[in-house]
């Protein structure tokens, strides 16, 4: 007698969990992709020219950054009068030819640090920039609303 050969059937899984285990594992693959888009995608935030006023700045990792059309002698007083203006209590406030640094307090006692460096010029001389970096941080994370207000004041006082 010759052994008959039949085609093999595939098994279905009888119990629930072992029915429900394939469909667990693609929604935790599914749920860690999503997670890591949307971490990913807060990375850095390019905005230009968002806030009416605010012209064109970068927001990344909890400090907002733009570039001032001042020196940076202007810029640094600028930085001064907006923390004024602002009703901030400033609790610190240095300068040297090549940078200068504002540190305030809000109502809400979050720090404000207002970071401002010359740019180098053609002939590499930063004293001589007529453009100023800028870096505003509120608090350990970072407040884009507040520092957007706070660069709109800085720029009205230049």
């Amino acid at each position: 007698m010759r052994p008959t050969m039949s085609a093999a059937r595939p098994t279905t899984p009888t119990t629930p969990s072992a029915r429900l285990a394939p469909l667990m594992l693609c929604s935790a693959i599914l749920g860690l992709s999503a997670l890591t888009l949307v971490s990913l995608s807060g990375c850095v935030a390019l905005v230009a020219g968002a806030v009416a006023g605010a012209g064109a700045y970068a927001y990344s990792e909890g400090k907002l950054e733009s570039t001032l059309n001042a020196p940076l002698d202007r810029s640094y007083a600028a930085a001064r009068r907006a923390i004024s203006d602002l009703e901030f209590t400033e609790t610190s406030a240095k300068k040297d030819a090549l940078e200068g640094v504002v540190e305030a307090r809000t109502a809400g006692n979050d720090t404000v640090t207002i970071t401002l460096k010359a740019l180098a010029v053609e002939g590499g001389d930063p004293s001589k920039s007529t453009t100023t970096k800028c870096s505003i941080r509120i608090g350990t994370f970072g407040d884009e609303k507040k520092s957007i207000t706070i660069l709109d004041a800085i720029k009205k006082g230049l």
